[in-house]
């Protein structure tokens, strides 16, 4: 099999699908490259049943094959060609520093450093690599890496066959996420998902550093399904819907059980995402991290990003757009600006083709 993630095909196309299928939801957005500014096309969000998907890996490859239908028949997508996403504990992404070799030396180099950080069996594992910088004035040539497990991979390739679906290349989210958005220089974006979360670190124009966080959209859903004694459903409405559960902190308000329950979880995510920063700054003495930005399915929780933004002491923005896109004129009046931030992935990964010069 050709190289999975391998740089897309030199070839233009000019609509483009990107695809993130998540744990609660897929995610589709087509995307027409062919103008001077990126247009969406076509957009579907489409529920999957619970399990299904678990760390990023098909559990129900007939209940999401079912429901991808469901999203292409929704949209009325006509593109044939996508990118498709993935992320989560299983998927392998770093920068590494190697000094000055042949082609050759480095792909060795860099298999070697996969199975060095990696618990991947030997042939079990599909890898590609970017180099970032090579000036000639530095002795070593700064290289991102990614890798992913077959068995996350193969089932995806398998899921979209039958659906006539070329899948023209396969990323990881975390490297879509920052075509999507103005001024990532110098910050983290979390993609805050159903049951885990991405914080991703962009520096010199860059991604340097991401990681999964094991907290997400249905850790609070959770919560207020104890708390209320709701179901699931009623959980997440009351989650969309509210603009009382977590308060802002320059409120005055007293906060109840339910209030510090929601705000421990947020305190939570903040702590792991200090921990990817300091990462960041231990590899990069110099570096500095100046905004955070907030995407995904559970990022429209009313004053989330206030609090965020108290726990960091970083200004916290809920991406509202993504970055150039307009919105086709017979696509306009049925399209939801609210829906945004959670098709953020899925529109970087249809941006692909226009990132890379194909």
């Amino acid at each position: 099999m050709k190289k999975i993630l391998a740089r897309l095909l030199q070839a233009r196309h000019p609509n483009i699908i990107g695809l993130d299928i998540g744990t609660e939801n897929i995610k589709l957005a087509e995307v027409s490259t062919a103008g001077r500014e990126p247009l969406l096309v076509k957009a579907a969000i489409v529920k999957i049943p619970p399990g299904s998907v678990k760390d990023n890996r098909l559990i129900d490859e007939k209940s999401v094959a079912s429901q991808l239908r469901q999203a292409l028949a929704m949209s009325a997508a006509s593109a044939l060609n996508a990118v498709i996403g993935i992320s989560g504990p299983g998927v392998f992404l770093r920068e590494f520093a190697f000094p000055a070799m042949t082609e050759h030396e480095l792909k060795e180099a860099v298999f070697w450093e996969i199975k060095r950080y990696t618990s991947y069996d030997q042939g079990s594992f599909y890898y590609d690599y970017a180099v970032i910088t090579k000036a000639p004035t530095e002795t070593k040539t700064k290289v991102m890496v990614a890798a992913a497990p077959k068995d996350i991979i193969d089932p995806l390739m398998s899921l979209v066959k039958p659906l006539k679906i070329k899948p023209i290349a396969i990323e990881i989210e975390a490297m879509a996420i920052g075509r999507t958005l103005e001024q990532t220089d110098k910050a983290v974006i979390i993609d805050l998902g159903g049951s885990m979360s991405q914080a991703t670190v962009y520096w010199q124009g860059h991604l340097n550093v991401s990681r999964s966080i094991p907290i997400g959209g249905q850790d609070f859903t959770k919560i207020i399904m104890s708390h209320l004694n709701l179901s699931f459903d009623e959980a997440e409405k009351v989650k969309k819907n509210s603009v009382h559960l977590l308060h802002h902190p320059d409120s005055i308000q007293e906060s109840s059980p339910l209030h510090c329950k929601l705000e421990a979880v947020v305190n939570e995510l903040a702590k792991q995402v200090r921990q990817t920063v300091e990462f960041f700054r231990v590899q990069n003495r110099h570096g500095t991290i100046e905004k955070v930005f907030l995407i995904g399915g559970g990022a429209n929780l009313h004053n989330l990003s206030p609090q965020l933004s108290f726990h960091l002491g970083l200004p916290v923005a809920l991406v509202q757009k993504p970055l150039n896109l307009k919105i086709a004129d017979s696509f306009q009046s049925s399209f939801d600006a609210k829906l945004f931030p959670q098709l953020a992935t899925a529109i970087g990964l249809a941006f692909r083709t226009r990132a890379v010069g194909a």
